[in-house]
């Protein structure tokens, strides 16, 4: 899932859809980051280092977080007077909700039955 160019001064919400939480960042830049989703690449000359950091303190383990997009949250200013933004790329793991009985579980929230 990805949240890209939430501007400078806003809030980047993200979240996980069908009950599970946010389990890896896979992609963090709060500077003028360039790309797509599942192809952002980090500008080295306006980049803060500490994205992915500042990113996994705030939404690791979270159905969902909002992300105050400034120099403030990323602890300084990483190119200044210039406007940046934040582009995201996480991970979110599946919830399992379920019961086993004898060899048989029962995963209700995938709606799928495995043997063990």
């Amino acid at each position: 899932m990805c949240e890209a160019n939430v501007a400078e001064n806003a809030n980047a919400p993200l979240k996980c859809t069908g009950g599970g939480t946010i389990s890896k960042v896979a992609f963090a830049s709060y500077g003028t980051p360039t790309g797509s989703c599942g192809s952002f690449k980090v500008d080295p000359s306006c980049n803060s280092p500490n994205s992915v950091s500042v990113v996994e303190g705030l939404c690791l383990n979270k159905a969902s977080c909002s992300i105050p997009v400034s120099n403030g949250g990323f602890n300084g200013d990483p190119c200044v007077n210039v406007p940046k933004r934040l582009d995201v790329e996480i991970e979110c793991s599946s919830q399992q909700i379920g019961y086993c009985f004898r060899k048989w579980c029962y995963h209700l929230a995938e709606y799928e039955i495995q043997q063990f």
